[in-house]
């Protein structure tokens, strides 16, 4: 145990000493709308969840922790962001015994934008639409008493105006629970595929400017379309451990009503520095919850907390979540969301 926690702190001590001050790629990823969180309960955590992933939001996070549905089970995210973005998440979970298999939605709707031009930069009066979206299927199983694996395969689409770009990605991931006082380490790579592009749009015309005193020179009439490249998915790779300070299975106080746990993990991007993140969630009796986290090395992200309910009604399990999300000069976000088991 010892020698767990010191590998740990010796991760974290690395994150702090290397991540700071790395040029990264920033800005050089397609597709950057699957880097948005989804489930107010790992939101309220900030994020530090790959150890802990153990419910239908699993499929976004870590779907090794799909396993752990085993249940029916249907969920509904919605988050209102900031720019008047509106982000919304819906899925479905199938137990299958040790295996689990679950279908979701990720949609991103930006709204519409008013079309500008260099002769018309105040708007001429045309507005368009964008918005992302990915369509995933989640396996995970149990592949011993106590190590989870899970994969997910995702269809991805990226729209604005008239130009659309398509293409698929992957997740990988596996939790550990080694049975040493509620300690589970997790780990996941995710959002790997090949590139995309944006298609070149519609075939345009253009007239070129008139020559004078240069016979069949200007009056053409030229056609064009954009010059588009290629970029890469926003590959991400996480790892986390969690501590069971108090509850059942515990390293420091033993209770059956109340259970902590304090979350650590470390994110490293294709498009980013390595990043940390710090997550706290106090439970009583699976009914009532409490939690609060912790970004580091974020650009704007910071904190978050947040609650949560569990009441069984006419059979099923109805589990309400609320999170709240400070993200700097974007403003502050509020996320609800709500999962069914039948």
């Amino acid at each position: 145990m010892k020698k767990i926690l010191t590998l740990w702190m010796c991760l974290f001590l690395a994150q702090s000493v290397f991540g700071q001050g790395e040029v990264t790629k920033v800005g050089t990823t397609a597709a950057n709308f699957l880097k948005l969180e989804v489930g107010a309960r790992a939101i309220g955590m900030a994020g530090a969840y790959t150890a802990v992933a153990d419910d239908i939001y699993s499929m976004k996070w870590n779907p090794a922790g799909l396993a752990n549905v085993q249940q029916l089970t249907v969920a509904y995210n919605n988050i209102n962001l900031y720019a008047d973005m509106n982000h919304w998440f819906a899925g479905i979970v199938i137990p299958l015994g040790s295996q689990s298999l679950g279908f979701a939605i990720n949609y991103l709707d930006i709204g519409t934008i008013e079309k500008t031009t260099i002769d018309e930069p105040d708007g001429e009066g045309l507005f368009f639409s964008s918005y992302d979206f990915d369509i995933g299927v989640t396996f995970s199983r149990f592949l011993t008493d106590r190590i989870m694996f899970g994969v997910t395969g995702r269809f991805i689409h990226e729209q604005i105006w008239q130009e659309k770009a398509s293409g698929f990605s992957g997740d990988i991931g596996l939790i550990f629970s080694p049975g040493v006082s509620g300690l589970k380490l997790g780990m996941s790579v995710t959002n790997f595929g090949g590139d995309m592009k944006m298609d070149e749009g519609p075939l345009r015309s253009f007239s070129d400017i008139p020559a004078d005193n240069q016979p069949g020179v200007g009056n053409r009439s030229l056609d064009s379309r954009h010059d588009v490249a290629s970029h890469a998915l926003p590959v991400s790779f996480q790892m986390g451990a969690s501590f069971e300070l108090m509850g059942v299975n515990n390293m420091l106080f033993e209770s059956e009503d109340n259970r902590v746990a304090l979350v650590l993990e470390i994110q490293d991007s294709f498009d980013n520095s390595m990043r940390s993140k710090f997550g706290f969630e106090y439970e009583w009796n699976r009914i009532l919850a409490l939690r609060a986290g912790y970004k580091e090395n974020y650009d704007l992200a910071t904190f978050a907390f947040g609650g949560g309910i569990r009441i069984p009604l006419s059979g099923m399990k109805v589990k309400f979540d609320y999170a709240f999300a400070r993200y700097g000069d974007l403003g502050d976000v509020n996320i609800t969301s709500i999962e069914i088991a039948f």
